[in-house]
């Protein structure tokens, strides 16, 4: 939060010479709920908000009151970080005009999921409202399986796991609420591994090496602006295939 409204805005004008009320913040899915937050906890501070497929209601629903409680320790303390809660505590008078576009071709709820909705004659500023409708998905329970991981190509590594937790992203795709969960799957991206062999190509590790594994890879490219910033490494690069469930080779 401190980053996208404070510390960044800081930066951009120091360096470009642009600030003062030509701020509008922007983001997708979490980020885009993210955005929603950031604005209307200072609506003064910014001149627009886009939100492109917002997360709705987080604090009222199952994955998000996980989440809040366990960093916040209850799902209501996360009221204050839920756009959706902070817009219904508004004034009307306060935003001009608000509004939201529901595509017809929305992959998410032609699969049957629903996130909290709201109904056209409803889209008044300071008048929208949470109907939260919890989705009813019937996930596998968690089973000891014994895979065979093949041996790594060209740039990959092969690790061995000695420890690992499942996070927030894991529940939340188990739960069954992931529109980009895939089935089966192996939980537990976050982990303590030791190096068991390497591709051709890999430098940078050695078998007996011990690392610990990121959610995604990074490109490294001077090109992408998350490998290179130091708050991120949400590397773009692979998630074509990544969220396919395959290695980038398909």
């Amino acid at each position: 939060y401190t980053y996208v409204s404070s510390e960044l805005p800081a930066l951009v004008s120091a360096e470009w010479n642009v600030g003062g009320s030509a701020k509008s913040a922007c983001g997708h899915s979490m980020g885009g709920h993210g955005a929603l937050a950031v604005a209307l906890r200072d609506p003064g501070g910014w001149c627009a908000v886009s939100a492109l497929a917002p997360v709705c209601n987080p604090s009222k629903s199952s994955w998000g009151s996980k989440a809040f409680e366990g960093y916040l320790g209850s799902a209501a303390a996360g009221a204050k970080y839920d756009a959706t809660e902070l817009l219904s505590a508004s004034h009307a008078a306060r935003f001009d005009e608000i509004l939201i576009d529901q595509g017809g071709a929305d992959e998410f709820l032609a699969h049957g999921g629903a996130r909290a909705g709201f109904d056209a004659d409803e889209l008044r500023p300071g008048a929208l409202k949470a109907k939260g409708e919890e989705v009813g998905v019937n996930v596998n329970p968690l089973t000891e399986e014994e895979i065979t991981v093949g041996v790594p190509q060209a740039g990959e590594v092969r690790v061995k796991v000695v420890a690992n937790a499942l996070c927030h992203t894991d529940v939340y795709t188990l739960d069954g609420l992931d529109p980009e969960g895939l089935f089966p799957c192996i939980l537990g991206h976050e982990a303590g591994c030791i190096v068991e062999s390497v591709g051709p190509g890999v430098t940078s590790v050695a078998p007996g090496d011990h690392v610990v594994p990121a959610y995604t890879p990074q490109c490294a490219q001077p090109s992408c602006i998350f490998c290179q910033s130091p708050k991120t490494n949400l590397c773009p690069a692979i998630r074509g295939t990544q969220g396919n469930g395959v290695m980038p080779d398909g």
